[in-house]
């Protein structure tokens, strides 16, 4: 049995993959979870009960196996890729260029900063199996509790220049040790446009 003392190795991340821009407090309260059984997920890294993540996972339209491991269920080997909010029967994900094996997670972009290129609204395919900058590619990227889609590119010392494909937005230069603050959710492997 799963319980509060448990922690599992990035569950806090796919939860604040769930919780997005919403402030996570207010998305607990939402999913019924009490702030201080929250605060000790959020905060200390705790996993919760079952009876909230059975909570969570209907709320959020996500599995408790994806919620506890980032996999999908392997029922019937026909849902190896994860999304969110749903499930995406693997054979129609891998035919995506770019996803041959992939980890593939869905994400609405939002926002203006990737234009032309993304546009507010547009689907997008993340690899979530790949979990470091490795070439001048748009990632998903997670710093603190904030999460972007940029252009990242990572020089051989260690700097990472961080790019809006729109002009109107400056790119930002972090050193190696600010670098150090970024996680890379995943790479975006495929872009959906939005109506």
């Amino acid at each position: 049995m799963v319980t509060e003392s448990d922690s599992i190795p990035g569950f806090r991340d796919r939860i604040a993959l769930l919780v997005g821009k919403d402030d996570p407090f207010t998305w607990a309260k939402k999913i019924g979870i009490p702030s201080s059984t929250f605060d000790r997920i959020w905060n200390s890294g705790s996993t919760p009960k079952a009876r909230h993540l059975i909570r969570i996972a209907d709320t959020c339209a996500v599995s408790i196996d994806w919620l506890l491991t980032g996999q999908a269920p392997h029922g019937d080997g026909d849902a190896e890729a994860l999304s969110l909010p749903g499930l995406f029967p693997a054979n129609s994900l891998q035919a995506l260029p770019g996803a041959s094996g992939a980890r593939l997670a869905m994400t609405v972009a939002s926002g203006d900063g990737m234009e032309p290129t993304i546009r507010d609204g547009d689907i997008l395919f993340v690899d979530i199996s790949v979990t470091a900058f490795l070439d001048d590619a748009i990632y998903l990227i997670a710093s603190g509790t904030s999460f972007v889609v940029k252009r990242v590119q990572h020089l051989l010392n260690g700097t990472i220049l961080i790019k809006a494909d729109n002009p109107a937005y400056a790119s930002e230069t972090l050193l190696p040790e600010k670098a150090a603050n970024l996680r890379c959710i995943g790479r975006v492997r495929w872009i959906g446009r939005a109506g």
